[in-house]
């Protein structure tokens, strides 16, 4: 069974990121409400608990809040992503388990209103660590926004999937820490995304998170897209297979099977690049996505990482 499943509620975006790891992927399409509602009862009915919104940039459609209002009818947690470039999320009235997840690449949009100070739920922001980072600059906006809503905010911080993070280690570690740190003074709660693998944080001085929550597994699969396409993840964007059959949704069994098989199939690309002679990997490693990249070769694994043989 998986826990959570991803929805983009709508492919169009007001932003244009250069590090968008779905942007080649998406159309201009805009999920129907009334599709957007039968995904859910689908999910919720089979014992989901996490629904997370997505995009494209899911505020700007034009059922946003209708969309979220459901979600929260029928999921226990409903986690919003945006950019908070125009308002429609103050629209919304979270609950306790509720969250926002704000990229922070537009961190000058996101205001005490945009916070939602009134409301309940948390309020992250997500903060993608690439080359081009000027952590410098960055870090007086982190500790702004925190002080804003300090009791709610909380940072996760993430790599761009789209630059071979092991060709780019020392950099990138250096960066990683810095905010990490920078946080930690400051008593700002943190967090890891994407499941960092081990292999590239092992000899480092990034805490090495390898809990039950942090592992890639398949009960944190499952995306749709706004046209009804089953995909892995955001980060394994191939389309798997369309939910609907005609009018009518597929089986949740069957799609859990889709889920299975483009799981095992990551699985076994990591394993056979380098995973399989790695003793970090199995129970231990939190390995994620970045293993299986086909732009990240064994060479550049075993070149740049320490890890014990």
């Amino acid at each position: 069974m998986i826990r959570s499943i991803r929805v983009y509620i709508t492919e169009q975006c007001n932003a244009n990121c250069p590090t968008c790891f779905n942007k080649q992927n998406r159309s201009n399409v805009n999920m129907p409400f009334n599709k957007f509602c039968d995904i859910c009862d689908l999910f919720s009915t089979n014992g989901v608990q996490h629904i997370k919104i997505m995009g494209g940039e899911p505020t700007i459609h034009t059922d946003f809040s209708r969309m979220v209002e459901y979600a929260q009818q029928k999921f226990q947690y409903v986690h919003i992503f945006t950019n908070s470039i125009n308002d429609n999320i103050t629209e919304v009235n979270l609950r306790e388990n509720d969250s926002i997840i704000y990229n922070f690449n537009f961190s000058k949009c996101i205001t005490l209103s945009k916070l939602l100070p009134n409301s309940l739920g948390n309020r992250a922001l997500e903060i993608q660590i690439s080359t081009s980072t000027d952590e410098e600059k960055i870090l007086p906006e982190i500790l702004r926004i925190y002080k804003l809503q300090p009791q709610r905010v909380t940072c996760v911080l993430t790599l761009d999937c789209t630059e071979n993070i092991f060709i780019h280690k020392d950099v990138l570690i250096k960066k990683y820490k810095r905010i990490w740190d920078f946080c930690e003074q400051n008593s700002i709660p943190l967090y890891q995304d994407h499941k960092i693998p081990l292999c590239w944080i092992y000899g480092t001085q990034i805490p090495i998170i390898h809990d039950k929550k942090s592992i890639c597994s398949i009960d944190c699969a499952g995306l749709i897209d706004a046209s009804g396409n089953l995909k892995h993840c955001n980060q394994h964007p191939n389309e798997l297979v369309n939910i609907y059959d005609g009018e009518n949704l597929l089986p949740y069994d069957i799609i859990c099977n889709y889920l299975k098989l483009a799981h095992n199939k990551i699985e076994q690309v990591a394993l056979e690049k380098i995973c399989i002679t790695c003793v970090l990997y199995g129970r231990n490693c939190n390995r994620g996505c970045f293993t299986s990249k086909e732009h990240i070769t064994k060479d550049d694994i075993l070149k740049f990482s320490d890890f014990p043989k």
